[in-house]
């Protein structure tokens, strides 16, 4: 059985030893090496391989098949910090991959960990953490498709998830253009959780 050993240097992985059967994930651990690099060309050029390593250069989204879980197992940390990356572009990339990866794996759920956690740090703080409008729909979008796809697995998270729709409203995030949309997005995200049987509301 082929083995594979990656070496974590700080904010940094290495690769020691890599056998056959890893496939495309020498590639993408290398571009993601580069996500720390002080040049925002060099950290935007870092995502878009990225994204081109986990579809297998697949440009048309009708023909994309699900990505290898061994990638985006890897993937999946370093773009959620590229979420917080100071150049705009860098983290559109970052949202972008991380709400493909979720509509096309077969393993949706096991995400969630990982990014709701990343939602609540960008959209349910007291003060304003992503200065994009545009990126913050964005980011709801995510929160509504991460609820579409798994259902009443949020359950867990469903605090979390209410925080951040209050706080999206209550802070005011959105201008009257996309503000209709957002509505309907936040609606569409609660409907599944209160709909299920397996939803528990904690109180805090």
């Amino acid at each position: 059985m082929s083995k594979e050993l990656f070496v974590f240097l700080g904010n940094k992985m290495e690769i020691r030893d890599v056998c056959a059967d890893v496939g495309n994930t020498c590639g993408v651990v290398r571009h993601l090496n580069c996500l720390q690099d002080q040049n925002r060309a060099v950290r935007r050029r870092a995502l878009e391989a990225v994204r081109n390593e986990i579809f297998s250069g697949q440009v048309n989204n009708d023909d994309r098949g699900s990505p290898d879980h061994r990638v985006v197992e890897i993937v999946i940390g370093p773009l959620l910090r590229a979420f917080s990356d100071p150049v705009e572009k860098c983290r559109e990339l970052a949202i972008t991959t991380v709400s493909e990866v979720l509509e096309l794996t077969q393993e949706p759920c096991g995400l969630l960990q990982c990014v709701i956690p990343t939602l609540v740090q960008r959209l349910a703080q007291p003060e304003i953490v992503e200065p994009s409008e545009e990126l913050r729909l964005k980011l709801v979008e995510l929160m509504f498709s991460a609820v579409n796809r798994c259902n009443a697995y949020v359950a867990s998270y469903l605090n979390d998830l209410v925080l951040t729709i209050l706080n999206t409203f209550i802070l005011k995030f959105f201008a009257v253009s996309p503000g209709a949309k957002v509505g309907r997005l936040v609606c569409a995200t609660i409907r599944p959780t209160v709909r299920s049987p397996l939803t528990v509301i904690h109180s805090p």
